[in-house]
């Protein structure tokens, strides 16, 4: 059986079925909670409850900033940014004022990007790129991503 998933604006991440030639949707997605999905187009922090899809956009144009939670108090957490506007948005590890490297890009074993780690996670000016992240309690690992991101220190 193929499973197809997909990032739907109202039902979050989707699993449908795609090996006879029907589509079932199961709108749970990865597991028996649904993700909701988020559309911001300011600057915003996060808290320690925010898990899910978050789609950043900008209707006055410029980039937007987010910052994430707390590591120590987020373990566990799964968030997916997108963004909907050709903005260079900035996701920000809350520790950056410490100059800690917070933010993990965890690449295919001896690729370039295995290891790569920062305080800030860059979209490209482009719409259309997402991230997936995971908070292990110590930081936050980019686990996918879909177009490409930067990870760096400030």
């Amino acid at each position: 059986m193929a499973v197809k998933v997909t990032l739907d604006a109202t039902e979050g991440l989707v699993q449908t079925k795609v090996d006879d030639g029907s589509s079932d949707a199961l709108p749970q997605g990865f597991s028996p909670h649904r993700l909701p999905v988020t559309t911001f187009s300011a600057n915003t922090t996060l808290g320690a409850s925010a898990g899910g899809v978050y789609s950043i956009t900008s209707s006055t144009g410029g980039a937007k900033t987010v910052t994430l939670p707390a590591a120590s108090g987020a373990a566990g957490m799964m968030l997916v940014f997108r963004s909907l506007s050709a903005d260079a948005h900035v996701v920000t590890a809350s520790q950056e004022v410490a100059k800690t490297k917070a933010i993990s890009l965890v690449g295919p074993s001896g690729s370039t990007s295995s290891g790569t780690l920062g305080s800030r996670m860059t979209f490209p000016a482009t719409a259309g790129s997402s991230a997936a992240m995971m908070c292990t309690g110590q930081g936050w690992l980019i686990i996918g991503a879909s177009g490409s991101v930067d990870v760096s220190s400030t």
